[in-house]
């Protein structure tokens, strides 16, 4: 094999090698983190400005997990008040796992059902309002 005939081998091999990686980069799916994320990232300040709350009481959520539901224990400044709450449990690796609950409490406890929730790390981002201020927490959490 002669120089040239290498160099048409050498280019088809090339050139057939970037279509395969075009063809196959096209059949990947590509999910968004967020959809509206344009929107959503307008009034981020609102979010800034309930975790600033959140911070002048001195205590956070704590969450811990029993075997069929995921409990959310909010300050201990939020008992015996009215509160409304919307939980969105987030799964970063896949958004047909998140949750969305809105609910009120006045023992200051939220329970999320974890039926038929697939295992993994999720992000539990809870909004709430006693009323007067809003607040705002993100916890990490391995759902077993």
């Amino acid at each position: 094999m002669n120089w040239g005939n290498r160099i048409v081998v050498v280019f088809a091999l090339f050139v057939s090698g970037i279509v395969f990686m075009v063809v196959k980069a096209s059949k990947q799916n590509q999910e968004l983190v967020t959809t509206n994320y344009y929107e959503k990232e307008l009034v981020y300040q609102k979010k800034i400005d309930a975790m600033k709350n959140l911070s002048m009481l001195n205590d956070s959520i704590v969450v811990s997990q029993t075997t069929d539901a995921l409990l959310l224990q909010l300050p201990a400044a939020m008992k015996n008040k009215n509160v409304e709450a919307f939980v969105h449990l987030y799964c970063p690796f896949n958004e047909s796992n998140d949750q969305h609950l809105k609910t009120s409490t006045y023992e200051g406890i939220i329970s999320i059902p974890l039926s038929n929730k697939t295992p993994g790390n999720y992000i539990v981002k809870t909004d709430w309002s006693d009323g007067t201020n809003m607040y705002y927490s993100e916890n990490k959490i391995l759902l077993k």
